[in-house]
């Protein structure tokens, strides 16, 4: 023994000069985005999390929502996990470029898809604030924290941002509320349009009534279709159905549709909505309107309208022509510092027309006189408030609210200090010495291929995509659970090289973790824990005989 202790002291150096190596090597030239993300965990009592990236793009952000559609099952299979996925431990947090979190808290929802199944399908869409303001050109980072259903997690607390509520009566009519910072709107169900725009200060910006005319029955929003082709989408009407979809926190989705011909869809946030045309008959044109009164009543020679070129007209004038280059426009209250944005997020030649009624607005896209324009299911507006009236502010703010932003799903990892259950015992890399990206462009990534030279000293890192970390090994047991240590020889050539000894060093980690696949037959050069007491430490690395290091290149077989 006294003989052999030099020897695994010298064996002891080695190891971790390597891991040292490597873990630099990985840091400073194979990650493609800052790597330090990955290093913290947020709360231990998580066993899983995904990574994501915003990118504000050309234009500045402000409490912008953003979407993802992701599929955890098959997340979960790019690191050979499977379970039930438990949609109420969902947390997201946000990251600063060292991966520290900077918020814990940030505001989220997840609606299931209609085929959802926590084991084979924990598919739906991903929704959460970029709170604050972020300049243009900046990317913000973000982590999906989960776990499965045998964890137990309580559901995250999130304050609501808006608050839904179905079939309330609103002038006689049942209605859809929907209440924000912003202030507070009333939409007709069977009508299938907005009857009243309250902002923070309760000026209704719609008060539709049942007044004739111009006074009250003409106004709403989008008063989609004239009154010959059916008159539908249009407050204080009874002929549309109106199917509220799915409500949360941050978001809230209805439709509205005339049998098999006509439908749009509204997506409400808690500081604008947007609405689609998913459903139009061919051989009918329609539009989309604003009627209604800026502040609360409309004065003619105070209020004003401006377009996205910066031209502004009083409410008492006329519009036209078309809006050049983007379709939007914001009607200003000449009373109080807010402004009603409206936009057409597809660009077209057809005339915008506006003109007043004396007692309301008429402002339409696609709209000239009595005619109209717009065909087909590829239009799409967005509508919201903005506390000023100047233009450079409110363009910034209709930037943010309909400039497409680039949200890119990074790498999914485990946490090895966890027990969390997983039926597959495969070899997953889990970041324990090295750092491994927060964000990456693809799933697709695989860790770098290492191969020693002839100088078992001098080993020569080759990024590759060539050779995969993982190794299914046959099982002895049907499922194991907790964390898993792995096959000690990663490609099954009876040989251990450099590229098993960096995947035994990311495993290995301080020399504290636990292995719960102790008993799974790992072929004829065993697993990392070698010595199979559920334990991954020097006894595994040095056993005389049987460590790691004993069985370690230049020896051309690690049989035991």
């Amino acid at each position: 023994m006294k003989q052999a202790l030099p020897i695994l002291l010298f064996m002891l150096l080695i190891f971790l000069s390597v891991v040292g190596f490597v873990t630099y090597y990985i840091q400073d030239n194979l990650a493609p985005i800052d790597n330090k993300a990955a290093t913290n965990w947020w709360n231990n009592d998580w066993s899983y999390r995904v990574a994501f990236e915003v990118d504000a793009g050309n234009y500045a952000r402000t409490n912008k929502p953003v979407t993802f559609n992701i599929n955890l099952t098959t997340t979960l299979n790019e690191i050979d996990k499977t379970g039930n996925v438990d949609s109420d431990s969902f947390r997201v947090v946000e990251i600063n470029s060292d991966g520290e979190v900077i918020d814990p808290d940030v505001p989220f929802q997840f609606d299931k898809s209609s085929n959802y199944n926590p084991a084979t399908n924990a598919t739906g869409e991903l929704i959460w604030i970029v709170q604050g303001d972020t300049p243009k050109n900046t990317k913000r980072n973000y982590q999906l924290y989960f776990d499965f259903e045998n964890k137990s997690i309580p559901k995250a607390d999130i304050t609501p941002l808006i608050t839904t509520t179905d079939n309330v009566t609103h002038k006689d009519y049942s209605s859809i509320k929907i209440e924000t910072a912003t202030g507070e709107m009333f939409y007709h169900k069977t009508g299938g349009g907005f009857a009243t725009f309250l902002d923070k200060d309760n000026n209704d910006w719609i008060n539709w009534n049942t007044s004739t005319g111009a006074k009250g029955d003409f106004r709403g929003l989008p008063n989609l279709v004239h009154p010959n082709d059916g008159g539908y989408f249009h407050p204080g009407r009874d002929s549309v159905e109106t199917e509220l979809l799915s409500t949360g926190p941050i978001k809230a989705i209805f439709k509205s549709f005339v049998g098999n011909e006509w439908e749009i869809i509204w997506e409400v946030y808690p500081e604008y909505a947007n609405m689609r045309v998913t459903k139009a008959p061919d051989s009918k044109k329609y539009w989309f309107l604003y009627e209604g009164v800026p502040g609360g009543t409309l004065e003619l020679a105070q209020d004003k309208l401006t377009k996205s070129d910066g031209t502004s007209i009083p409410a008492s004038q006329e519009w036209t022509n078309d809006i050049p280059g983007e379709e939007w426009v914001y009607v200003s209250d000449g009373s109080i510092n807010r402004s009603l944005f409206l936009i057409h997020h597809q660009d077209d030649e057809f005339v915008d027309g506006y003109v007043d009624m004396d007692d309301m607005t008429v402002f339409g896209f696609a709209r000239y006189k009595n005619s109209r324009y717009l065909t087909g299911i590829n239009n799409s507006f967005t509508i919201g408030f903005v506390d000023s009236k100047d233009f450079e502010p409110v363009k910034n703010i209709i930037y943010s609210s309909y400039k497409d932003i680039n949200v890119v799903k990074g790498i999914v990892e485990f946490s090895n200090n966890q027990t969390s259950g997983t039926p597959s015992p495969t070899n997953s890399i889990t970041p324990s010495i090295s750092t491994i990206p927060s964000v990456t462009p693809s799933s697709d990534v695989l860790p770098p291929t290492i191969t020693p030279t002839s100088d078992p000293d001098e080993p020569t890192i080759t990024p590759s995509v060539a050779i995969s970390p993982t190794v299914s090994p046959t099982l002895n047991n049907p499922t194991s659970f907790g964390n898993v240590c792995g096959k000690a020889d990663i490609n099954g050539d009876n040989k251990f090289t450099i590229a098993d000894f960096s995947e035994f060093a990311k495993s290995y980690g301080m020399g504290t973790n636990t292995c719960a696949d102790k008993d799974v037959d790992y072929g004829p050069c065993g697993g990392r824990d070698v010595n199979k007491d559920g334990k991954l430490n020097i006894a595994d690395f040095g056993g005389a005989g049987i460590g790691f290091a004993q069985r370690y290149y230049p020896k051309t077989s690690c049989i035991l």
